[in-house]
Parts: C-alpha cells; sequence; structure tokens
C-alpha cells in the first residue's frame, strides 16, 4: 500500500506532516525536513527532533528517515515509543509503517507497568501488542525478581510472556533464590511464574529438584510438581508434591504429599521415614518441626550404614 495524500504545512520553526493510508493517518512533526530524491527514488529527512503519532502510540527520536516506496521509517538517536500499554526505547528503530511493525536495536528498554526488559534487539507488534527478543534481562518491579533467558515473547496488553530458552530466575532477598528451568511463563495479572523441564531450585544448601515449579509472587510461595526432590545438609524428602513458602527471604515451611520419603541427618545418626503427609518448618533456614503423617515405614540408622546411603540421589 502506498501513500494516498501527503499535506504539509510549514510553522515557525516546526514542521508538520499528515500522511494517511486509506481510514488511517500518520502525523509527523520536527524541527526541520528535507526531500531527497536519488536514483529515481524519493526520501524525506526529518531532524532537530521528531515525533509521530499514530492512534494511541506516539514514537520520539532525534532524527529520521522516511522512505515513501518502502512503507519505511528510519528513526535514529534516543528513540521513545510510548502507549498506553508501555513505552519502549532504544538506539534506533525500522518502523513498518504498513504492518505496524518496530524493530529497535541497541539498548533496548520495554517498561511495562510491572516489569521492565533489557535487551539489544526486541521486535513490537502494534496490532496485536506482542514484544519479542532474543537474548534478554527481565526486572519484575517491586518484587526484587529478575529473569533472564532467549526467545522471550512478552504480551503488552495481557500482561503475560514467556522464555523459551535457558530461562533463570533469581528471586534476590536476604538469602538469593536461583531457578533454572528449560521454559519460563510469566503471568502478570495472576501474579504467577511457572517454570517448566528439568527445573533446578537453589538457595543456600539446598536444592530443588522436579519438572514444574509454579510460583506465587504475592505470597511468596510455590508449588513443585513432576517427581519433586528435595536435598539438602540435613535432610531429603520426596513426594508427589511439594509446597513451600518463604519468610524473611529464607525457606520458612513445607509440605509434601503422596508418597513421603524423608530422610533427616542428625550429627552421627539418621532417620528414615515414609508416609502420606509431612510437614516441616524452618527457623533461620534450619530444620525446626518435623511432623509425618500416615507413616508406613521408620528407622534409624548410623550414617553410611544399614538401610541405605546419606549420599543424595542425581549426584
Amino acid at each position: 500500500m502506498c501513500p494516498g495524500r501527503e499535506t504539509m504545512r510549514l510553522g515557525k520553526g516546526l514542521v508538520s506532516v499528515l500522511i494517511c493510508f486509506g481510514c488511517w493517518a500518520m502525523e509527523i512533526k520536527a524541527g526541520k525536513m528535507e526531500i531527497v530524491e536519488e536514483g529515481g527514488e524519493r526520501r524525506t529527512h526529518f531532524s532537530e527532533g521528531v515525533s509521530i503519532k499514530e492512534e494511541e502510540v506516539f514514537i520520539l527520536a532525534k532524527r529520521g528517515v522516511f522512505f515513501p516506496n518502502l512503507n519505511l521509517f528510519l528513526l535514529l538517536d534516543s528513540v521513545a515509543i510510548e502507549g498506553e500499554e508501555g513505552r519502549l526505547r532504544g538506539d534506533s528503530c525500522l518502523y513498518f509503517l504498513e504492518r505496524k511493525e518496530c524493530r529497535l536495536f541497541g539498548d533496548v528498554e520495554l517498561t511495562g507497568k510491572d516489569l521492565r526488559c533489557l535487551t539489544d534487539v526486541l521486535v513490537w507488534d502494534g496490532n496485536t501488542g506482542l514484544a519479542r527478543a532474543g537474548k534478554l534481562s527481565l526486572f519484575l518491579e517491586g518484587k526484587d525478581i529478575l529473569i533472564t533467558g532467549k526467545d522471550g515473547v512478552y504480551d503488552l496488553r495481557e500482561k503475560k510472556g514467556e522464555i523459551g530458552k535457558e530461562g533463570t530466575i533469581f528471586i534476590i532477598k536476604e538469602e538469593t533464590t536461583k531457578v533454572e528451568g528449560e521454559k519460563i511463563s510469566y503471568e502478570g495479572k495472576q501474579g504467577r511464574l511457572s517454570v517448566y523441564s528439568k527445573v533446578k531450585v537453589r538457595q543456600a544448601e539446598r536444592t530443588l529438584l522436579c519438572d514444574t515449579l509454579i510460583y506465587f509472587l504475592e505470597r511468596d510461595s510455590g508449588v513443585a510438581l513432576g517427581e519433586p526432590y528435595l536435598f539438602g545438609e540435613e535432610e531429603e524428602v520426596e513426594g508427589d508434591l511439594i509446597s513451600f513458602s518463604f519468610e524473611e527471604g529464607r525457606l520458612g515451611r513445607m509440605v509434601v504429599l503422596g508418597n513421603v520419603t524423608l530422610i533427616y541427618r542428625h550429627q552421627e545418626d539418621a532417620v528414615r521415614v515414609t508416609g502420606e503427609e509431612l510437614r516441616t518448618c524452618f527457623v533461620k533456614g534450619k530444620v525446626s518441626e518435623v511432623k509425618v503423617d500416615g507413616v508406613r515405614y521408620g528407622e534409624i540408622f548410623r550414617r553410611g550404614r544399614g538401610g541405605g546411603s546419606d549420599r543424595p540421589r542425581g549426584l
């Protein structure tokens, strides 16, 4: 689709251009405009500050070049895109007018109502509100949470997204919790992070392995599913489901449901118990209380002797 009509008016120190595309229009303002024809192609150069208004979207830059034959706008230096859903910044930008797509380059930053994303290349679709990035870092505002990874997609309108490769979550509190998985999804409206496939959670001396982890931001708690297994200096625990909550940045409570196996170590002795439900409380990261319901089996043995090994599974 080519521009149907251009209306230009010159003001005092300001140039304003209206470009119409069928039923919609785009208004461009700049301090200076110059039309250049070269090789049979025309380009329009804008400088001394450029602003573009298209429906509810505003685009700002120091200078830009419009290619009418390509329906393409090249924006340079301190590019900013502002809309109802958020704000995008970059060093430069290619804006494809017909499909309302922006490609930002350089030090790119996406800012939404609940997060901030840093990357070097970002593609934003103005029709769908989707933003895509290769390698990125994502900060959840007010939550002390950093997410890194590759192949990221975020829906600015629905406030949800995912990281498709090499996803890592850092929950930065008194003790930093590191969560790794092959895929991470974020649902801002529900206040939920989900991590899938080969999940590993580490905090201080403890490690949790599972297939799926769901973390609830507001409650500072989570659920581990798919053969969850936790091990640390004092304990090994496994079952069908492990739920946990943090208190002041450290593990505070843990509940294990279904086919529970617990090995708890104390000095030279260890206790092995199997049952249906386990409840554990922690104080400053150390086990303070353990309760097992539906006990099926229990034994006390010297570590490294008798009923089994105290070497954690998978190490």
